[in-house]
């Protein structure tokens, strides 16, 4: 692993090489909730979700649609091409809490039956719950 960290987020942490024009992506054992305000940190967990999103890239790769997937390392690392991201933010719901509950009229709890997804630009999801923090103080 390089020494150099280049972002960290909620999950993941994006790490310079020797080779300019790729990164290493480490997955962590952490799951977060409430934008950050629980937090649990299951081993093996960044293991998973580097497996899914290894499956996902293969995927794609397969049905000739290009990714800055490379290849993975044992545990949670992956290395791929260093690009600019387009900053999205994908929310998977398949049981009603948090905000879906604030917004909707969805009981807490609640199952929902067909997975809803959702989509957020990441600086639009910060923008939105700083008005609402604004507001609410």
């Amino acid at each position: 692993m390089s020494d150099t960290e280049i972002i960290k987020g909620k999950v993941k942490t994006v790490f310079t090489t020797s080779e300019p024009d790729k990164v290493l992506i480490q997955y962590e054992d952490k799951v977060t909730a409430g934008n950050g305000k629980k937090v649990d940190y299951p081993q093996g967990k960044g293991q998973v979700c580097m497996k899914i999103s290894e499956l996902l890239f293969q995927t794609l790769e397969k049905y000739g649609i290009s990714t800055h997937y490379l290849d993975t390392f044992p545990e949670r690392i992956m290395s791929c091409k260093k690009v600019e991201i387009i900053p999205i933010e994908v929310v998977v719901r398949n049981v009603a809490a948090g905000s879906i509950v604030r917004q909707t009229t969805l009981e807490e709890g609640k199952v929902i039956n067909w997975p809803l997804v959702e989509y957020f630009l990441k600086m639009m999801r910060r923008m939105t719950l700083y008005l609402q923090k604004t507001v609410l103080d």
